[in-house]
């Protein structure tokens, strides 16, 4: 979908400020609580089944969530801030090839400054890691408990993604929750699961996304200079 209009060179900071995020170094309390504060539930006008969540990266609106929420199904419209807030969602988002997980754009009226959060740096999450499950419905804040499994290839409307395994279930509507390990770092998005097993896609993999999209804002402001 096409590129949001927006103050470019401010969008590349903020989103080159999220990747940093990576060598963060705030407690494990203050990065938990900043992810229960970015955490937001996706909405659709005519759907009465929430799509599912996801978690904010900037102030003005950018967030990450499994790519399927944006499904024409779902009707995904608008999504719904901790503090009662709704905002429209903006025509754009692109997903990752090989994992679940999509950036999206709402329209919040803000500056373009980042989220901060511990995140997990490696694909080698080991089996019976402790992790909680935090995703929002209808304003109130779940947390399941479960351990991490194995590292697997899903298959997924046709697609295969490269995700890890979560033992413990999920239900309509957990889509795009988030992964938390017990030191206050976000591992990955919940994708799939049913009522006993569940998967998710790496933070890695979003950062990627957002690596690329950065890049391809840069590209587009090199075209604006040219022309100037």
């Amino acid at each position: 979908m096409g590129l949001p209009n927006e103050d470019i060179p401010a969008t590349i900071s903020a989103l080159d400020d999220f990747i940093q995020n990576l060598f963060l170094e705030i407690s494990a309390e203050e990065s938990l609580g900043n992810l229960e504060n970015g955490l937001v539930e996706i909405r659709a006008k005519t759907n009465p089944r929430s799509p599912g969540n996801a978690l904010l990266i900037t102030d003005d609106g950018y967030f990450l969530t499994a790519a399927h929420c944006f499904r024409p199904l779902y009707q995904a419209s608008h999504i719904s801030l901790p503090d009662g807030n709704v905002y429209p969602l903006e025509k754009f988002y692109i997903r990752h090839t090989h994992a679940d997980i999509a950036l999206g754009k709402a329209d919040i009226k803000a500056k373009p400054c980042a989220r901060h959060y511990l995140l997990c740096n490696t694909y080698d999450i080991q089996k019976r890691t402790r992790v909680t499950l935090l995703t929002r419905k209808a304003g109130q804040l779940i947390k399941k408990k479960g351990l991490t499994g194995k590292t697997a290839t899903y298959l997924f409307h046709d697609t295969k993604y490269d995700h890890f395994e979560l033992q413990f279930p999920c239900e309509p509507g957990d889509s795009g929750g988030i992964i938390v390990d017990s030191n206050g770092k976000l591992s990955g998005f919940l994708s799939t699961g049913d009522t006993s097993i569940s998967d998710a896609a790496y933070i890695l993999d979003g950062l990627q996304l957002i690596q690329a999209y950065k890049e391809k804002l840069s590209r587009r402001l090199e075209r604006r200079k040219k022309l100037k």
